[in-house]
């Protein structure tokens, strides 16, 4: 079983920690206080209507850090998705994030998601049915 001492250890190398401080010792050694690295890591969303699309990062405590709306008419083609996944980077670096410190990207859409089939069942705002949602994750590997 890991002490404490190794998992803060761990928890230092991968920057989800940080020492705060020291508190004064009744004997021994001074206790050292510990914080989250909330901005350690980050999560991006994305949101798809029919006339915008929406970016927003938050960091491990969900705070909103940066947000921005962009006017872009949704259109069921190569080009769109691929005008997402651009979108996506331009905002990460009009922002100054390193791209490794994101751990995910959430999608939003108005409509039905089938999660066992990974598709966008209907969403009648975006006039669609049975979009393949791996279309979306193959122009953001890109």
């Amino acid at each position: 079983m890991p002490t404490v001492s190794l998992i803060l250890k761990e928890l230092y190398a991968h920057g989800l920690v940080k020492k705060t401080g020291t508190l004064k010792s009744s004997g021994g050694r001074k206790p050292t206080t510990i914080a989250l690295s909330y901005d350690a890591k980050l999560s991006a969303g994305i949101e798809i209507t029919q006339n915008h699309l929406r970016f927003v990062l938050i960091d491990l405590n969900g705070n909103v850090l940066y947000y921005k709306k962009i006017r872009e008419f949704f259109q069921n083609d190569d080009l769109y998705f691929r005008e997402i996944a651009e979108s996506l980077k331009k905002f990460l670096l009009d922002n100054k994030i390193d791209p490794n410190v994101i751990l995910g990207v959430g999608i939003a859409f108005p409509g039905v998601v089938n999660t066992r089939d990974n598709i966008l069942e209907y969403s009648p705002t975006l006039n669609i049915k049975n979009l393949p949602l791996k279309i979306l994750s193959h122009y953001g590997e890109q």
